[in-house]
């Protein structure tokens, strides 16, 4: 775990460095708030809000997320948080992949706002959002679309299927999910079979996910926690409502959006 947080030593947005400073000297170094959000010319309520969103997907989803350090503080005591990458290549990788979310919900604020409150909420610990059902196909190809839609070469929506039931019947489902997410031909080429181990996927659940691939520059292909962190902090920064077309300030980027 990182001890120290600048904010000249985290890349990508400032809207997503200073969150993320804010976060990890709140909840890991146990620092005061106000303290914290006027060091980084954050307003307090809108740190308040980001630290309360934090609580609320720590709430939900315990699968990534790190019990707070604030043992003296009875509100956020047992409250979970996201940590920050520890390995410099991550945390990097994870402000490029902001960047591109920022640009994203520049264009279209409503869909970036459902794709990251869906994979928010529905991550598991191993970075895979479950397709369970027929119900889940929907935003599991939104969220592919999305994910394909920021750019970013290193990472890609990953195909998952697991070894349950039959072999016929796996190999019918794998087929159906594929076609039915409209991945690339090169997205399916990158399907991963893996076993099914543990509680969190019966048997009786349809066997197939979607994570985030991300391929290191030794070739190396792992489940990308740089973006899982990204989409977490992007979250909490509410970022689709950030948006400000170019008739609301002269201060435009070239994606035709300006974001604080």
């Amino acid at each position: 775990m990182i001890n120290e947080v600048k904010l000249d030593a985290l890349s990508g947005p400032t809207w997503y460095r200073r969150n993320a400073v804010l976060i990890h000297r709140f909840f890991q170094d146990s620092r005061e708030l106000a303290s914290v959000a006027d060091e980084l010319k954050i307003p307090l309520a809108a740190a308040k809000r980001t630290i309360s969103i934090i609580v609320e997907l720590g709430a939900t989803n315990r699968g990534y997320f790190r019990r707070s350090l604030r043992a003296g503080d009875p509100e956020y005591a047992n409250a979970l948080f996201v940590t920050l990458p520890v390995h410099k290549w991550v945390r990097d990788l994870a402000g490029k992949i902001a960047s591109a979310i920022e640009r994203s919900s520049g264009q279209h604020p409503s869909i970036a706002r459902a794709v990251i409150d869906f994979y928010t909420t529905s991550v598991h610990s191993n970075n895979r959002v479950m397709v369970k059902a027929d119900a889940d196909v929907a935003r599991g190809r939104q969220f592919a679309t999305f994910v394909r839609t920021l750019r970013v070469h290193e990472i890609w929506p990953r195909p998952i299927a697991f070894k349950c039931g039959d072999r016929k019947t796996t190999e019918l489902l794998v087929k159906k999910r594929l076609a039915e997410l409209e991945l690339t031909s090169e997205e399916r080429a990158t399907l991963t079979h893996v076993p099914v181990h543990n509680r969190h996927y019966p048997e009786s659940v349809e066997g197939f996910a979607i994570d985030v691939g991300c391929r290191r520059r030794n070739g190396e292909v792992l489940s990308s926690e740089a973006f899982r962190y990204a989409m977490t902090v992007s979250a909490a920064s509410e970022i689709w409502a950030k948006a400000k077309t170019k008739a609301e300030s002269d201060a435009q980027p070239k994606s035709g959006f300006l974001f604080e």
